[in-house]
């Protein structure tokens, strides 16, 4: 497994150029993305573990109002992906598979906090849009705005944490969002205290 360390926006940006394989990635400071250009970062035949090192991404912001599986992050093509011990905020805005981790999902999401809006057309998730495979997220916490939610149509799939998910497993998260027209609800009623352990550093 190779090892990608993240200390600069250069350096998230230069993850869509990743080929299949299987790959380590370590945030190694928090990052600010205000002002920087960031696209949907896609991942194919690939496996990835992705280490938040208990920093944080802020700032994020995806304005892509005709485009499919937006947010930070799409597992395509059989790829898995773990998400761990990350602060992620921004707002992301797509079409169709829509969320701010990511449009198109499949992994774990572990210890991690989320903040910001999202808001598109169908599959629109606070996290996740769609998840095509499994799912597991644990101890998360969620607190989203979705903008416009009184134009949002009954038959439209707009999730709290996911859109639309195959097979989803959600162990000891919470949510807070602001719109009551959301179409799935996954009962969490509990976070544990976040883990502490100790950074990698470079």
């Amino acid at each position: 497994m190779k090892k990608i360390y993240i200390k600069t926006c250069k350096d998230l940006n230069k993850l869509h150029y990743l080929r299949e394989g299987e790959y380590l990635i370590v945030l190694c400071n928090d990052l600010d993305l205000k002002g920087n250009y960031i696209s949907p970062i896609n991942f194919k035949n690939t496996n990835v573990i992705f280490d938040g090192n208990l920093h944080s991404i802020t700032n994020l912001n995806m304005e892509f109002p005709f485009k499919d599986n937006v947010g930070l992050f799409n597992t395509l093509d059989g790829s898995l992906m773990v998400v761990k011990d990350l602060e992620l905020s921004g707002s992301v805005e797509g079409r169709e598979n829509v969320g701010l981790l990511g449009g198109i999902f499949n992994g774990v999401i572990n210890n991690s906090y989320f903040s910001g809006s999202t808001y598109g057309y169908d599959n629109l998730g606070g996290l996740i849009g769609k998840s095509t495979e499994k799912l597991i997220l644990n101890d998360c916490t969620l607190e989203m705005e979705y903008p416009y939610c009184d134009l949002y149509q009954d038959d439209k799939i707009i999730g709290y944490l996911v859109g639309s998910a195959n097979k989803l497993l959600v162990s000891s998260c919470v949510y807070d969002v602001s719109c009551d027209k959301l179409s799935s609800n996954y009962n969490e009623i509990k976070i544990k205290p976040k883990k502490i352990r100790k950074r990698i550093n470079k």
